[in-house]
C-alpha cells in the first residue's frame, strides 16, 4: 500500500504485510525489480506508517509501529537500509510525515490518545527538539505533503474523517477545499496541482479521484477503492 517515487524517479516505496498487522516498507526500482525491505531489523520497528522522501532521494522518514500497530518512534534510514536514526520518540504520533525542502520533517501529534492533532517541526538529522508549527484548534489533521507553495494537509472535524484541504504556508493556514469529503491530498511535482480523492471515509471503497490546477475548478479522473494517491515525490 502506499507508493511513492523518489524525486530522482530511481526508487519507488510501499508497505507490504497481511491484512490487520503492520505494514513494513519496501524499497524496489520502478519497474518493480529488485524488491526489499528497508528497515534493518537491528531496530524495534515492526510496522510504519506511510513514509516520505527526503529531496535527495536518498533517505526516508517513517513512524515506527509496535506489534499492535501503535506509534514508537519517528525515524529516518537511508534507502540501503544501512543507517537509521530516531529523530522523537512518542505514542502520539501521526503515522505519515513529510519530509521539508529545508531538510526539517513535519508531522501530527496527538493531543492524547486519537485526540486532535497538532502539527510538529524538527530538524531531519535530529539535531534540534520539535516546534510546534500549527496548534490543532481542536481539529484532527492528516495527509501531509509538502512543497515550495506550502503545506498541504486535510482537516476533520473527528478521528478518522473525511475533511477539507488546507494550505498552510508563510501568510498562515488558509482553507483550500470546502467539499467536506477529501479523504486523501498530494501535490504534483511543479506545486501547480493538487491529486485528492474524496468519499465518505479514508476507509471508503467507493471513492472518486480528482485533480485540480490552482484555483481552477477540480476535474473528476477515475471512480473506485483508492488508496492515497501519489504524483512523485519533489
Amino acid at each position: 500500500s502506499n507508493p511513492n517515487i523518489s524525486v530522482d524517479r530511481t526508487w519507488i516505496v510501499f508497505r507490504q504485510g497481511t491484512p490487520g498487522a503492520p505494514q513494513r516498507p519496501v524499497v524496489a526500482r520502478p519497474d518493480g525489480s529488485s524488491p526489499r525491505f528497508v528497515m534493518p531489523s537491528s531496530i524495534d520497528c515492526v510496522g510504519t506508517g506511510r513514509p516520505a522522501w527526503s529531496h535527495d532521494g536518498g533517505r526516508l522518514a517513517v513512524v515506527c509501529l509496535n506489534a499492535s500497530s501503535r506509534p514508537t518512534s519517528l525515524r529516518t534510514v537511508t534507502v540501503g537500509g544501512e543507517a537509521s536514526d530516531t529523530i522523537v520518540t512518542s505514542s502520539m504520533l501521526r503515522e505519515s510525515p513529510t519530509w521539508t525542502g529545508h531538510d526539517t520533517l513535519i508531522y501530527g501529534q496527538y493531543e492524547e490518545d486519537r485526540g486532535p492533532v497538532t502539527l510538529m517541526e524538527v530538524p531531519a538529522d535530529g539535531s534540534g527538539d520539535p516546534e510546534v508549527l500549527l496548534e490543532s484548534e481542536g481539529y484532527w489533521v492528516s495527509q501531509l505533503d509538502w512543497s515550495d507553495e506550502g503545506l498541504l494537509f486535510i482537516r476533520s472535524n473527528e478521528y478518522g474523517a473525511s475533511g477539507d484541504i488546507w494550505l498552510l504556508d508563510n501568510d498562515g493556514p488558509t482553507q483550500y477545499s470546502q467539499s467536506g469529503d477529501v479523504t486523501a491530498v498530494s501535490w504534483s511535482p511543479d506545486g501547480r496541482s493538487v491529486v485528492f480523492t474524496t468519499g465518505a471515509s479514508p476507509s471508503a471503497r467507493d471513492q472518486t479521484l480528482w485533480v485540480q490546477r490552482g484555483d481552477g475548478s477540480p476535474k473528476k479522473l477515475a471512480r473506485g477503492a483508492f488508496g492515497p494517491p501519489s504524483w512523485a515525490s519533489r
